[in-house]
C-alpha cells in the first residue's frame, strides 16, 4: 500500500509488542526517504505524497475492522495513530477524503468527491470574510487560494480563521462527513 503512494516504498518493518494472539499491537514502519518532512518543506508532490499515506493507512485499517480513534502527540516529533478494534465495522458506511491546510493560505482537498469540493468552495465565498482568490489542479488535489493568511492570523483575523475552520466542519456533517482526526504534518 505504501509504496503506491510514496514511490521510495518502505524501509523495514518492527514488531515492538505482541498481545500473544498472533496479532501485532505495536508495529513500527520506517519509509525510504522522509515524507513527513517532505510534506513540510517540499511543497510540491511529496506534500501530497504524505497525506495520501495517511488516507491509505486509516482506509486499510478500517478494512481489517480497526477505526481510527484518535491521534496522540507523545512527543513534540511525531503524533501516534491510535485504532480501536470494532469487529462489527461496516466499510459500507466509510468514504475517505482529507482537507489539508497549506502554506498561509491553502486547503487542498485530498480524494475529496466533487460534490464536497463544490461546496466547499461556495463555504469560502460564503464564510470567509477575504473570500477565495483561485482554484486549481495540484498534483491531483483541488487547490482553494483563499485571500489573507488564515493559517498564520492573529487579533481579529485569527478570530476569524477559527470560525471559518467551523463552518468547514459544520458544512462536512451537513454533507454526511465527520472528522475522524487531525495531524499536525509540520513536526
Amino acid at each position: 500500500m505504501i509504496h503506491l503512494t510514496w514511490s521510495p516504498g518502505v524501509k523495514s518493518k518492527q514488531t515492538l509488542a505482541d498481545d500473544n494472539r498472533s496479532v501485532s499491537v505495536i508495529t513500527s514502519l520506517k519509509i525510504h526517504g522522509q515524507p513527513w518532512s517532505q510534506a513540510v518543506y517540499n511543497s510540491g508532490k511529496a506534500s501530497v505524497q504524505a497525506r495520501l499515506i495517511l488516507l491509505e493507512v486509516i482506509k486499510i485499517f478500517a478494512e481489517n475492522n480497526w477505526r481510527l480513534a484518535c491521534n496522540v502527540n507523545l512527543e513534540s516529533t511525531a503524533d501516534s495513530l491510535v485504532f480501536q478494534w470494532c469487529p462489527n465495522l461496516d466499510m459500507d458506511e466509510f468514504r475517505f477524503c482529507a482537507i489539508s491546510l497549506n502554506r498561509y493560505d491553502r486547503l487542498r482537498l485530498v480524494r475529496t468527491p466533487v460534490g464536497l469540493v463544490g461546496a466547499i468552495k461556495e463555504s469560502v465565498i460564503k464564510h470567509w470574510y477575504l473570500g477565495l482568490q483561485k482554484t486549481r489542479d495540484y498534483h491531483g488535489t483541488v487547490e482553494l487560494k483563499l485571500g489573507g493568511c488564515p493559517w498564520w492570523a492573529d487579533s481579529n483575523d485569527a478570530v476569524e480563521s477559527r470560525y471559518f475552520v467551523s463552518t468547514l466542519i459544520g458544512l462536512l456533517k451537513v454533507n454526511g462527513w465527520q472528522v475522524c482526526g487531525t495531524m499536525d504534518l509540520t513536526r
